[in-house]
């Protein structure tokens, strides 16, 4: 009886052993592997025409690499199928496992997986010491460093997932396969990132979310695990000393991306330039001569910065903070300080301010002796006027 061959592997051993399959049960070895029909399925059995006088019987123990309660959830009636030959006996007859000849040819595919750098897709079914066990058509274990991106602290927790995987190690003498769930998910996130990285361009404005705080800035998830850096310089237009002195992590922020380097994985943001630099019209903003009221927020041997408004710091030199000799200007202001300044020159161009608390002090007393000269003048008249008002009406009553 002619059987239908089936091709169900690849590769040169694939093709070795598809030109192997016996056609004629007398030419049958023990340890071949055949193609066969199932013929008839039971509860308990199937069987399979190999060319034989009768049909062979195969156990449902040997029927399939998974555990089965029926012989139906592994063969179907007509349909072609692997089967190795385990042991030809005179008296016991012919023995057959298909569940053996899908061993050996997963092996195979195994090993071509491995060489090809294909996935391979099982189920965790257990963990043990070192890592999780994996049902890929033979036993295969997946070390607890290679199951996720970042350590799993309970392992159990994994059982019953079916897994994408990588192929690290094969050796089939062993009996021992070795994969990696981490290097599909590096190879999805790598390629997130390629996909994000093409659609983002300089100068675009984007939303992120500020991940981590570090002495030089933040870093912040573009999205899909892309991440830019906003460095402390393009935070704001004042000078920022420390980045979490102005952000959180956890912050959601409107920010615009400066320079791409995919190649480098670099992502350059700005907040910054969001925003209107703040020298623009500083001049108008404070005239010179005007007086008003800033912070001390730096303090220099040669005198103390003043910030005026956002990002506009003016300087106070040390000969100007006091009508008297300063050596340090601790003497006479401290951090955070509320102090009265005098605008004396505005440099837009380099962005200087020259400041004076000296004169605006003065300028403040000059202005309160005038009024109180003003004040005392118009008493000093409404009491005159009050007397001649007295004397007239004491005139009329003579």
């Amino acid at each position: 009886m002619a059987m239908d061959e089936q091709e169900v592997m690849t590769g040169e051993e694939k093709e070795t052993m598809e030109q192997g399959l016996a056609t004629d049960a007398r030419a049958l070895q023990e340890g071949e592997i055949i193609t066969a029909r199932v013929v008839h399925v039971q509860d308990e059995l199937a069987f399979v025409d190999v060319g034989w006088k009768s049909d062979l019987p195969i156990i449902l123990e040997e029927l399939s690499l998974t555990p089965i309660t029926s012989a139906k959830e592994a063969v179907k009636e007509g349909e072609s199928v692997r089967v190795m030959v385990i042991k030809i006996d005179d008296d016991e007859g012919i023995t057959l496992s298909k569940k053996r000849a899908d061993q050996e040819y997963r092996w195979v595919e195994l090993e071509e997986a491995l060489a090809k750098g294909e996935p391979v897709s099982g189920r965790v079914t257990d963990r043990n010491k070192g890592g999780l066990v994996v049902d890929i058509g033979v036993r295969g274990f997946v070390p607890a460093s290679q199951a996720a991106l970042s350590s799993i602290e309970d392992l159990s927790t994994c059982i019953g997932e079916t897994w994408q995987m990588r192929v690290m190690e094969v050796d089939r003498a062993a009996g021992r396969v070795v994969l990696s769930r981490r290097a599909i998910l590096e190879e999805e996130r790598e390629k997130a990132r390629l996909e994000a990285y093409s659609k983002l361009h300089e100068g675009d404005i984007v939303e992120g979310k500020v991940t981590r705080l570090t002495n030089f800035g933040a870093f912040v998830d573009l999205g899909t695990g892309v991440e830019g850096l906003l460095h402390v310089s393009e935070i704001a237009w004042e000078r920022v000393n420390n980045p979490a002195d102005r952000l959180t992590v956890g912050e959601i922020l409107k920010i615009q991306i400066i320079k791409i380097d995919p190649e480098a994985g670099r992502i350059s943001l700005t907040l910054k330039q969001l925003h209107p630099h703040p020298w623009s019209g500083v001049a108008e903003r404070f005239p010179e001569g005007t007086v008003t009221t800033g912070k001390v927020v730096r303090i220099q041997p040669f005198g103390a910065f003043v910030r005026l408004a956002d990002g506009i710091d003016g300087l106070v030199h040390i000969s100007q903070l006091a009508d008297r000799r300063v050596n340090k200007p601790e003497e006479v202001v401290s951090l955070g300080q509320e102090v009265k300044v005098k605008v004396l020159k505005v440099d837009q161009e380099a962005k200087r301010i020259s400041l004076s608390m000296q004169e605006a002090t003065e300028g403040a007393e000059r202005e309160q002796v005038r009024t109180f000269l003003k004040d005392q003048a118009q008493e000093e008249m409404k009491l005159t006027i009050g007397d001649l008002i007295r004397i007239k009406q004491e005139q009329r009553k003579k």
